[in-house]
């Protein structure tokens, strides 16, 4: 006890305490650093790998995106339905992409006529709209819009986004016509930042598919905008966030180039509050891509609960331990040996703990680079490999013991993709350059067994705790299937799909180069423009699987006539286009016409039937019709239809008279679309009289066209034209609201009652709205319906019999007088006259005409009055101009007569006078006043 109190009555007591106490201190201070450098040296690997995810995914839309782009390079009109299948593919495979549309640019003065397509389409209540808070309104005047009209998937939250103009937000304006004017991909955050799970990236499409040098020539040409939406949730693969890591993504500003606009953030699972914290890591990364340029950052708290602090432990022990060493000095040296016994002991177990750990992290890290799809490589300081991830030794085509040690531009050699020329390694870049180098090019890898493999890749160096390199590491991501695809993509973007042939994008390619070289060679080149004879017919009839085979084998037959170097392309349906270049006469082009004829002459054969076609050829040739690739398809295109005109299976090839029959039909075209709203069309009438008691019992209403400069158009020059156009529809609604106002108007004057028909044309019957147009005309001019006759020919009928008897039977009840036209001059089918409800029979004029001098007309007429009558038929002859015609229909018993014997087509007013003169002379008149001229 004394010696005990003469040690602490010395200055050497509290000295040696405090050097415990101090090196204690640095002890724990040392441990604690180190534990921290380690948790840095881990957090900066995760967010390595956080980064290169992330930014894998961002580059890769702007890949989707072009690759979208190349369909509508590939067709001038992309339904929803092919937009539907490519958007599927890429939302299937890249679940960070939400939704894909297409935005049409629509300019102000061709908004209302686009928004009535769209509801003609099924798209009832589409108009062009924008976004008011939460609201959609009518979009505001502006020069242009860019409704959605597609988008995928199309769900109901999708759905309200059909009509939504893009440019009336402020951020996407400004992007689209960024994306507009470089012709790159461009992305950008809604203006209204109530929401921030989605990005957008927009691409736009140029006419011409070719993209224009010049920026005002991208504007004028600009069809539309594909645009992407991106989840940034989805952009962070879960298995690679741990605990306390904080990501925040940002999009620096399409608007200001100096701003940043945080388009995600999100944190891991927290500690408590009163956790100890031991320090922050953070790292910011910039991140290019074509799109957009991102700021990634990632931050993590390092908690001391989450580190080995076992070290910092064994340091406080030790350091206590030596201060109580140092204060117990003068214990004998059996207690010190024992001590130092117990030291040794613990420090043991210190460091097998530690290897322990060491060994399980090791473990981890291991798995984890075994388990992502990329291949990593780590070389040293030199470039020498050291490690090999799996995915890694199957691109080298070795394992790692093969390979280790050997420079890494001997394992891995990189090339250009399209050119061979080698790539530098980034490996050795990134060690020269001591920073992360990635290679933006194509490139492709080519391992020591000669297998190639299209990739991505970067390298970064490795530092030691001092800032030294010390190595590096590479990471490959195999981009194959992609590139794959990508290849096979532009196939189909150049290809048809049913036949393999060269389609329209392709074909001008071919046409635009061949002429760009004729000139050079003095050759001439040969456009056939051709369609298949009555193939509507076969899909009509057996199905579009049997019209699909058949075109199949027209295009091998076609082939076969052709030489190499030649061209067959399948623009759609059944028309083909061929290309000759090379040609020296005229004539070689006209015997590869007739090749062509000849060899689709033989059948052909589609299962166990046979099947025959032919085609009409319309030729034009370079530089005898032109010198551009447009030209000589239209001129092809319209020698054809002359072709067809000519009576089909034949070719012709174009002159300069056949554009000027053209420019006539449109000038005829252009002034019908204007005749209805000038009131330039008038109703004659010409009368039907019994052939018995000599009396009117009705008439047929025939249009005429009074036009202001040529007079009277005949109906043979713009019936046609009205029936292609579709234009037959309101000229006929027109003839019907007028006959019935007319007939109308003479009972009021007290004239005879008697029945008007009209003719309805195919279009007209087929549209649907006949039964309502009807009953309009009836309505509003007050007609019953039993004085109102409408006549059909037998090609309507026979269109779609089940429908027409629907129609035909609703017509009957409500009292309308039901006639077949034109009898015998169709399909002249029996079975329509006891299948449908019809009253009146009309025997064309062609068999009546000859009737007294051709034995056989006169039969067939006899003929088709006896049927009609055991069918309760009222018959009409048409076209009867002297006695001995009337005669002969009057012996058979024909009910009524219509001609010129008793009287031509007369204008309302003439027809009026002409039944009041009858009226007053008792109707006989008729017979004595015919005029027979």
């Amino acid at each position: 006890m004394v010696r005990y109190s003469s040690l602490n009555n010395t200055p050497l007591v509290p000295l040696l305490l405090f050097l415990g106490i101090a090196i204690t201190a640095a002890f724990v201070l040392i441990a604690g650093r180190y534990v921290v450098e380690y948790q840095s040296d881990v957090a900066n690997s995760q967010s390595t790998l956080i980064k290169d995810s992330v930014t894998r995914k961002i580059n890769a839309t702007g890949e989707l995106i072009h690759g979208m782009r190349t369909l509508f390079d590939a067709s001038n009109n992309v339904d929803s339905d092919e937009f539907r299948l490519i958007s599927e593919d890429v939302l299937a495979r890249h679940p960070y992409v939400t939704s894909s549309l297409y935005l049409p640019i629509i300019s102000a003065e061709n908004r209302d006529s686009f928004e009535v397509r769209m509801r003609d389409k099924g798209y009832i209540n589409f108009s062009i709209n924008e976004r008011d808070k939460q609201r959609f309104l009518s979009a505001k005047n502006r020069s242009r819009y860019s409704p959605v009209i597609y988008v995928e998937p199309l769900n109901p939250a999708n759905a309200s986004l059909i009509g939504f103009d893009f440019l009336s937000d402020a951020s996407y304006n400004i992007a689209i016509f960024k994306a507009i004017d470089t012709a790159q991909a461009v992305a950008a955050l809604s203006s209204q930042r109530g929401d921030l799970n989605h990005y957008t990236v927009f691409k736009a499409i140029y006419a011409g598919k070719d993209t224009p040098d010049l920026v005002s020539e991208r504007r004028q040409t600009v069809n539309g905008i594909i645009a992407l939406h991106i989840k940034p949730t989805k952009l962070f693969e879960e298995n690679l966030l741990g605990e306390n890591i904080s990501v925040s993504l940002m999009m620096k500003s399409v608007a200001d180039a100096g701003g940043e606009i945080t388009v995600h953030s999100m944190s891991a699972p927290l500690h408590a509050t009163d956790d100890w914290l031991a320090t922050d890591f953070e790292k910011k990364y910039d991140i290019d891509s074509e799109a957009q340029n991102f700021v990634l950052v990632i931050t993590k708290s390092l908690h001391w609960q989450d580190t080995n602090y076992w070290m910092v432990l064994i340091a406080l022990i030790v350091g206590l331990f030596l201060t109580t060493l140092l204060v117990l000095l003068a214990r004998t040296i059996t207690l010190r040996a024992v001590d130092l016994q117990r030291r040794n002991t613990e420090i043991q177990e210190v460091v097998a703990s530690r290897t322990r750990e060491l060994a399980f992290e090791k473990e981890r890290a291991q798995v984890t680079l075994e388990s992502i799809g990329d291949a990593v490589v780590t070389t040293d300081e030199h470039g020498c490999i050291e490690y090999l991830n799996p995915i890694a030794e199957r691109i080298a085509g070795g394992k790692i013991e093969s390979v280790k040690k050997a420079p890494i531009t001997t394992i891995f050699n990189l090339v250009h993709e399209e050119t061979k020329a080698p790539v530098v390694n980034p490996v050795l870049m990134c060690i020269e350059e001591e920073k992360l180098v990635s290679l933006k090019e194509q490139s492709s890898l080519i391992n020591n067994n000669g297998e190639a493999f299209s990739i991505e890749c970067s390298a970064a160096p490795i530092r030691d705790k001092d800032g030294v390199i010390t190595g590096s590491v590479m990471v490959i991501h195999d981009v194959s299937q992609a590139r794959k695809m990508a290849d096979q993509m532009t196939y189909q973007a150049t290809h048809d799909a049913l036949t393999g042939l060269p389609n329209r994008v392709l074909l001008m390619d071919r046409l635009t180069q061949g002429l760009t070289r004729a000139p050079w060679n003095k050759k001439i080149i040969g456009v056939l423009f051709f369609d298949l004879d009555r193939f509507k017919l076969v899909n009509d009839t057996l199905g579009h699987d049997v019209g699909d085979e058949l075109l199949r084998q027209v295009a091998e037959r076609i082939k076969q006539c052709l030489r190499e170097g030649d061209t067959v392309s399948r623009l759609g349906g059944d028309e083909f286009v061929v290309i000759l270049t090379d040609i020296a006469h005229e004539g070689d082009v006209e015997e590869i016409a007739e090749k062509i004829i000849k060899v689709l002459e033989a059948p052909f054969a589609v299962g166990k039937d046979e099947f025959f076609t032919s085609a009409s050829i319309g030729v034009s040739l370079f530089p005898k019709n032109g010198h551009t690739a447009l030209t000589l398809m239209k001129k092809a295109d319209t020698a054809m239809y002359r072709a067809k005109a000519s009576g089909r299976n034949n070719y012709v090839f174009y002159s300069d008279e056949m554009s000027e029959h053209g420019a006539k039909r449109l000038n005829v075209e252009n002034d019908l679309r204007r005749a209805l709203e000038r009131n330039e069309f008038e109703l004659f009438y010409q009368p039907q009289v019994s052939s018995f008691s000599g009396k009117i019992t009705g008439a047929e209403a025939l249009i005429r066209w009074n036009h202001p400069q040529k007079g009277m158009v005949p109906p043979i020059e713009f019936i046609p034209v009205a029936e292609e156009t579709g234009l037959i529809v309101q000229i006929g609604q027109w003839v019907i609201d007028e006959a019935c106002r007319q007939n109308k108007a003479w009972q009021d004057k007290g004239l005879p009652k008697i029945s008007v028909a009209v003719n309805i044309a195919g279009r007209q019957f087929q549209r649907g709205s006949l039964l309502k147009n009807v009953q309009d005309a009836l309505d509003q001019s007050g007609l019953a319906p039993e004085h109102l006759e409408l006549e059909l020919t037998e090609g309507i009928l026979a269109k779609d019999s089940h429908a027409a008897s629907t129609i035909l039977d609703k017509l009957k009840e409500m009292g309308i007088k039901l006639s077949i036209d034109d009898f015998g001059t169709g399909y002249s089918s029996l079975s329509y006259l006891k299948r449908f409800p019809l009253s009146t029979l009309k025997v064309d004029r062609c068999f009546v005409k000859d009737i007294t001098t051709d034995p056989d007309d006169a039969a067939i007429c006899a003929a088709v009055i006896a049927m009609a009558h055991n069918l309760n038929l009222t018959v009409i002859a048409e076209g009867v101009e002297d006695a001995e015609q009337l005669t002969f229909l009057q012996e058979h018993k024909c009910d009524c007569i219509q001609g010129y014997l008793f009287s031509k087509p007369l204008p309302a007013q003439e027809f009026e006078e002409f039944i009041k003169t009858a009226q007053t002379e008792d109707q006989n008149i008729i017979w004595a006043s015919s005029d027979f001229s």
